[in-house]
């Protein structure tokens, strides 16, 4: 399964996949936020393949990490658990949301 757009659901002059990498981008750090964690998505690329978008990307609670878009190629990234573990914490402190428990995060 990739991500890709339908041709109907776009009025004519629109940039499609400009549109797209927008949502994907929304949706994914929205995510990794609501879940207080780092989300990976990641895309097919096929250059034959009109409709699809070829995006890809790593994502922290409040930003993109790395990304790659339109071309072929693999992303890396460091990842800190401890402010994943900060971030958890202040969010408990400041807005109230219940922290899972250490061991359903890590398993």
């Amino acid at each position: 399964m990739d991500w890709g757009y339908e041709e109907w659901a776009y009025h004519k002059g629109l940039k499609k996949k400009e549109s797209e990498k927008k949502i994907l981008r929304s949706l994914i750090v929205t995510r990794a936020f609501e879940n207080q964690v780092y989300f990976v998505f990641c895309n097919q690329y096929d250059p034959k393949i009109k409709d699809q978008i070829p995006y890809s990307l790593i994502a922290e609670p409040h930003k993109i990490i790395k990304e790659i878009y339109g071309r072929e190629g693999m992303i890396i990234a460091d990842i800190d658990l401890d402010h994943i573990e900060d971030v958890r914490k202040k969010y408990v402190k400041e807005c109230g949301w219940p922290l899972l428990k250490k061991s359903a995060l890590y398993t």
